[in-house]
């Protein structure tokens, strides 16, 4: 009989009790939803800082005013006194072949000394000439400047005495230009100059079509790419 009572007790399973009591779980799921949202308000952020870097470089309003580039001065220079030079290689060409060839003048004789030192004033009158030109175009190049507001493109010159500027200033209504063509010398490759025109359909864009060696010349672009498709 008592094993027939031992085969009849009911079978009891443990139940293994809860991990978490329901005011745990719901602090857990509370948890899990406020990183949630911190990780989406991040990335948000994040984006947003993007968006407004990208916006500094491409959608700039203005362009604070720049001279052009030293090597605008420079080239133009080179130039300008290669001209000198070649002017008084020619004219010591002619005094030491013309003379004695031409009029049978010996060399050491009191005239062809002073057909030489006519020839050393003449060099040095060269000399004085390119120099106080290159002053007038220093200072011609050191006044000129470049400017966009957001109303206008300006080309501006200061008056100086050395230059013989007065105060002058050419604009052209930004609204208008249609596109800004920028390029750049291949062996300028390193320098921030590049030569700019912008195009308006009117007679008033002829001074800013091809304005050599200026500073800033992407900038200009991605300022004006936006505006004309």
């Amino acid at each position: 009989m008592e094993s027939d009572r031992e085969i009849e007790a009911p079978t009891v399973t443990p139940v293994a009790p809860p991990r978490f009591s329901e005011a745990e779980e719901r602090h857990i799921e509370v948890m899990m939803e406020v990183n949630r949202r911190l990780k989406d308000e991040e990335r948000a952020q994040h984006q947003l800082t993007e968006n407004e870097l990208d916006a500094d470089v491409e959608f700039s309003d203005t362009y604070r005013p720049r001279k052009k580039h030293i090597v605008s001065f420079l080239l133009q220079s080179k130039r300008r006194i290669g001209g000198g030079l070649l002017i008084i290689v020619a004219l010591w060409a002619l005094v030491a072949y013309v003379p004695s060839n031409a009029f049978d003048v010996q060399f050491g004789s009191t005239l062809s000394w002073e057909i030489g030192g006519v020839a050393v004033l003449a060099t040095l009158l060269v000399i004085a000439v390119v120099f106080f030109y290159e002053i007038h175009n220093f200072m011609l190049w050191k006044n000129w400047k470049l400017e966009v507001t957001t109303t206008e493109v300006l080309i501006g010159q200061k008056s100086s005495i050395l230059g013989r500027v007065d105060e002058d200033n050419q604009g052209l209504r930004r609204s208008k230009v249609e596109f800004v063509e920028v390029k750049r010398k291949w062996y300028l490759f390193f320098l921030d100059a590049y030569t700019v025109s912008f195009d308006a359909p009117t007679e008033s864009d002829r001074d800013f079509n091809d304005m050599t060696f200026i500073r800033g010349g992407k900038l200009l672009k991605q300022m004006f790419k936006t505006r004309k498709g």
